[in-house]
């Protein structure tokens, strides 16, 4: 007799309560993912006067984590992440639930996925802990709600682990195998990887808005001497600690330049250098902001040929393009003494004087740019020009 060839086992379609328990946490999960992707898509917009539910203090504030520069992965924003997790996942229950695709172990795949996630909780977690120094409540629940569906997983196929991990991959590779279908997994895997090339252009369009028309000249008759503008016995002292590659400091230097405008003669604003970059910044553990140290050089030696302000008005406005040709390129716009440039870019007195401002900064517990003190307050975040005006008219009426 003919040997039968053989046949896989059937895959055993995961039981209905599994199913709904699935199904609601995954949904609770992409709520709050949907929630965040909103609360990043206005604060991008507003910046820190965002209100929110979950802005209940300094130590847990959903706004201060969205501003932060750790809400955003390879140009993509955190939250994104999880929402295209818990999208897809639910797709895979509902597709292999009705049989429209090949796969019925879709427990498996949710699995194997968020047994990838959880370390990259656990990272995130502890950036807001340790980083931010504020928590975001709804991140949490995210974090709970995969923690908790790894487990209900964990204990629902306790007894065949071994094809808990396996049995979603091998039918994904089984289904892939088939030319037609695997045609259209290849398209599915080129859009998710395409993303990373156009979406972060249209979900950030706003951050490289030209700036005002006449902001970034505010230090046009006002008295500016080195990373200084106004008179120092202004009654109003601001301290500005920036990173020139950061996304949310440009609109926050936008902001003070209109400051300085509104309130002539009454400001004191003072530039300080915080690049959150490994090549300077001894906080810094893994490549972030990989050319804000050098772009904080070039600054300091264009204040060394009284070109400061204008030289930095251009680093905000090309904070995309900070390589070293982009560097000297814009002190020859300014029509800088580009030999001199290089030579002080290379002194061992301009590392040190970022380094100082870095050290005052770590003083001041700064955890991340834009920080703002204004005659001694901290004020974290990109906020816009009207919460400005209030404050600073508030401490020029009491003078304080």
């Amino acid at each position: 007799m003919p040997k039968k060839k053989h046949q896989p086992p059937p895959s055993v379609q995961p039981p209905g309560w599994l199913v709904g328990t699935a199904v609601l946490l995954l949904l609770t999960g992409l709520g709050s993912s949907v929630y965040l992707m909103l609360l990043h898509l206005q604060v991008q917009a507003s910046g820190s006067e965002v209100q929110s539910f979950c802005a209940i203090s300094k130590s847990f504030n959903c706004v201060t984590v969205a501003t932060s520069e750790y809400s955003v992965f390879l140009g993509m924003p955190v939250a994104l992440y999880g929402l295209e997790f818990y999208v897809l996942a639910l797709a895979a229950i509902l597709l292999s639930g009705l049989r429209l695709w090949s796969v019925i172990r879709w427990d498996s795949l949710v699995f194997d996925a968020l047994a990838l996630s959880l370390p990259v909780c656990g990272l995130l977690a502890w950036i807001s802990v340790s980083c931010i120094q504020s928590v975001c409540i709804m991140c949490l629940l995210v974090y709970g709600v995969n923690l908790v569906l790894f487990g209900v997983l964990l204990v629902a196929n306790r007894r065949r682990l071994g094809a808990l991990v396996t049995a979603g991959p091998r039918e994904l590779l089984r289904l892939a195998s088939t030319p037609r279908r695997g045609v259209g997994l290849l398209l599915v895997l080129v859009l998710g990887v395409s993303q990373f090339f156009w979406l972060p252009r249209l979900l950030h369009r706003d951050a490289r808005r030209p700036v005002q028309a006449g902001a970034s000249q505010a230090w046009h008759g006002l008295p500016a001497e080195g990373l200084t503008i106004g008179p120092p016995d202004a009654p109003v002292k601001i301290e500005e600690f920036t990173d020139f590659e950061c996304p949310f400091c440009g609109r926050a230097h936008e902001a003070m330049m209109q400051i300085l405008q509104q309130f002539p003669g009454k400001i004191h604003l003072v530039h300080r250098d915080y690049p959150l970059d490994m090549a300077c910044n001894p906080r810094i553990r893994r490549p972030f902001h990989r050319h804000a140290c050098q772009a904080a050089y070039y600054a300091r030696c264009a204040g060394e040929q009284g070109k400061y302000w204008p030289y930095e008005a251009l680093l905000f406005r090309n904070r995309e393009r900070l390589e070293h040709d982009d560097l000297l390129g814009y002190a020859r716009q300014l029509g800088l003494d580009l030999t001199r440039m290089r030579a002080c870019v290379r002194d061992e007195r301009t590392f040190q004087a970022v380094r100082a401002d870095l050290k005052l900064g770590v003083r001041h517990k700064i955890s991340g740019t834009p920080t703002v003190f204004v005659n001694g307050e901290m004020v974290v975040g990109l906020y816009p020009p009207e919460f400005w005006i209030k404050k600073i008219g508030e401490r020029i009426q009491k003078g304080k």
